[in-house]
């Protein structure tokens, strides 16, 4: 299931605004897709929900890093 509308909370920050009938959450496209047309024209339209991701997605170390992290090596703080 791929995810149709991200919900971006930092345009709500206290939940105070909504769409009755529509999450305060991502939507993947069979949930945008089951809204009335009218619904769907208010999520558009609305500045909650974006289309591209609003949390960056966590990143993975590299190895390089991950060596740097490793105890008795000087790159991670330790004299050698």
């Amino acid at each position: 299931m791929a995810t149709k509308f991200y919900y971006d909370e930092g345009k709500n920050p206290d939940g105070a605004q909504h769409i009755y009938g529509v999450p305060l959450s991502d939507m993947t496209d069979e949930q945008y897709e089951a809204l009335p047309k009218w619904l769907q024209a208010q999520v558009k339209a609305s500045p909650m929900y974006v289309t591209k991701n609003p949390k960056p997605e966590p990143k993975a170390k590299e190895d390089g890093q991950q060596a740097a992290d490793k105890p008795g090596n000087a790159s991670a703080g330790e004299e050698g």
